[in-house]
């Protein structure tokens, strides 16, 4: 019988050191969001546990995932979340209060954002294959270590140069996994035998302070710069753009003869001159035939199909004409009507609004709403990656 595999994250409401840490937005979305995401996408865990004192925490769980039946929202017992208070108190009041049962636990702390699925999955994998009592996540340091004045891991009249030294293991503090007989017997998070599981160097820096939170964010935002450019085609033909929601903030003023205004983002504009500039080809489709529309694709001068309810047909359509492979066609959207195109490109991106089943299938998420910026986010994405060393 497969055994039940919880993954817990403890969310405390009372930080001090960084006031509402666990809820503060880092790189566009709130702090432990990361390792929530990283458990929910981890094949290996079967519900995601997350107990918290804190009823503003409960509010952002509600807020950013309202249908997830994977995730159990516990409230921890008040004398698991004061200043003093271990984190194996927390473990174990849920053990032993919890409505399901379980056998392991993966301990997963909100500081260390860079946690990923793949890290729990292995790390789980490890655990239970060498049938080990209790694994910490590591990551490995090559650095001299002192003890007052005598060193610990090495000779200074033999010392090695980096290469030649294998360094040492040190907890990262991102997860521990145990099972739940392990923990209610030794009160522990985990038990022998020990076992690791190493991560990324990036991944050594906890948030506690002000000045980690600084570091961390700098670490997330190269790793999701690296994460958008890794989802792009190696070449470009072109780049379709849906309208209503990626140009524009998908809203209409409607004026008492009833025609229609939207309200588009110059920057948004300018980059798509930056685009034609590098002779990229850039289409709309849009389900709406609306002369402001219309109007807004001649300035810009750019080709638009409107009035379209099929728009895969129609993109396939000038794609097999214009010679291009579909492989090589970034598709940006926002709504389901755009879903079929994302999915059938070489890349489909969303806009940070976009409607749930829209992030889902995106290959790559603009960290800006519709018409808002999202265009020329990703122009600059683009004309990074495809054309390095122009200036225009």
């Amino acid at each position: 019988m497969k055994k039940i595999t919880i993954a817990f994250i403890p969310l405390r409401g009372g930080s001090k050191s960084i006031p509402n840490k666990n809820i503060k937005k880092l790189v566009g979305k709130p702090l432990l969001c990361y390792s929530v995401d990283a458990a929910l996408e981890a094949e290996e865990v079967d519900k995601v546990v997350v107990s918290t004192d804190s009823e503003e925490i409960k509010q952002v769980i509600h807020q950013h995932y309202p249908h997830q039946e994977k995730l159990v929202l516990f409230v921890r017992d008040p004398s698991t979340a004061t200043d003093t208070a271990s984190t194996e108190s927390a473990m174990i009041d849920f053990a032993e209060r919890a409505s399901f049962d379980f056998d392991d636990i993966i301990l997963i702390q909100a500081t260390s954002p860079l946690i990923e699925s793949g890290h729990l999955d292995d790390g789980y994998k490890k655990y239970r294959d060498n049938k080990l009592g209790g694994l910490v996540s590591v990551v490995c340091q090559k650095r001299f270590i002192w003890d007052e004045d005598t060193p610990q891991n090495y000779d200074p009249q033999n010392r090695p140069r980096r290469q030649e030294f294998n360094g040492y293991l040190v907890e990262n503090g991102a997860f521990y996994i145990t099972s739940k007989q392990n923990l209610l017997k030794s009160k522990c998070r985990i038990s022998k035998p020990y076992g690791t599981y190493e991560m990324p160097e990036s991944t050594f820096f906890e948030i506690d302070e002000p000045e980690d939170w600084e570091i961390v964010e700098s670490l997330v935002k190269r790793k999701q710069e690296k994460q958008k450019k890794s989802k792009l085609p190696k070449k470009i033909d072109a780049v379709v753009l849906d309208f209503d929601g990626v140009f524009t903030d998908n809203k209409v003023i409607v004026f008492q003869n009833g025609e229609e205004a939207v309200i588009c983002d110059r920057g948004d504009g300018m980059g798509i001159g930056l685009l034609k500039k590098v002779k990229i080809p850039i289409w709309v489709i849009s389900k709406e035939k609306n002369p402001v529309l219309k109007a807004r694709c001649d300035k810009l001068d750019i080709d638009c199909y409107h009035g379209i309810d099929d728009k895969w047909t129609i993109l396939k359509k000038q794609i097999d004409k214009k010679g291009f492979n579909v492989e090589n066609v970034i598709y940006v959207g926002n709504d389901i009507n755009d879903i079929e195109c994302m999915e059938n490109v070489g890349c489909g991106i969303a806009v940070s609004d976009s409607h749930d089943n829209v992030l889902k299938i995106a290959d790559l998420v603009l960290k800006h709403n519709g018409g808002k910026g999202a265009l020329r986010e990703l122009s600059d994405l683009i004309l990074n990656y495809y054309f390095p060393g122009d200036k225009s």
